[in-house]
């Protein structure tokens, strides 16, 4: 017999967006809002609390991908149906130590999490397409090789990729997602990934570019 509230959240799909605070997480956040499909949005940020990239009915939690027992009982609290992980070091300010926990330490704490949990049938990470080897990314498709397979490349990019790889392994979807079952120990994953992008809310690229052109 289904358990009645897995129906319920099943029917009634929430969605977490870890790294929510951020750049990209914040322009997805807002457009799941205007999104009436979802009954609940939840954002999961290191920065939750002080940050100013915050928008009315979602539900703010501060934590660390990478503190697994505490990110457990998160889940298990909200019981989200779809992760998106949206979060990332800082591809200038941040260290080969910070890519690792956060890109891959945390990237597998969140699948672990998201695979063990009844509700959570979606797993999407947001990628780059600057994860791809070389430096000349013309007319590459998903099959292309990635900074991952070269040492020298950035340890930004290798741990993105490294990130991805973990990710598309995940994937052991259920042989029907439309019905309402008990989605432990499946997941369908995905990652989408994004060239680099500018806008509002930008915290990191445009201030850099403007900083290199006031110094030129």
């Amino acid at each position: 017999m289904i358990d009645p509230t897995i129906a319920i959240l099943l029917a009634e799909p929430s969605i977490l967006v870890v790294g929510g605070c951020g750049f990209v997480g914040y322009h997805l956040v807002r457009q799941f809002v205007e999104e009436e499909k979802f009954s609940s949005i939840y954002v999961l940020s290191r920065s939750a609390t002080e940050s100013k990239n915050h928008i009315s009915s979602v539900k703010y939690y501060s934590g660390d991908i990478t503190d697994f027992n505490a990110i457990e009982l998160l889940i298990q609290q909200i019981k989200p149906t779809v992760i998106i992980h949206t979060a990332s070091s800082s591809p200038i300010t941040g260290s080969p130590h910070e890519y690792h926990k956060v890109s891959i330490i945390g990237t597998k704490n969140l699948l672990s999490l998201a695979k063990k949990s009844s509700y959570t049938y979606a797993f999407i990470y947001t990628s780059l397409s600057t994860i791809a080897k070389g430096y000349s990314h013309i007319d590459l498709d998903e099959d292309c090789e990635l900074a991952n397979s070269n040492p020298k490349a950035p340890s930004y990019a290798r741990a993105k990729a490294d990130a991805e790889d973990i990710v598309l392994r995940a994937n052991t979807p259920s042989l029907d997602h439309t019905r309402a079952l008990d989605y432990c120990g499946y997941l369908a994953t995905g990652a989408l990934r994004f060239p680099i992008i500018y806008s509002t809310h930008n915290t990191a690229t445009l201030p850099t570019y403007l900083l290199l052109v006031k110094n030129k």
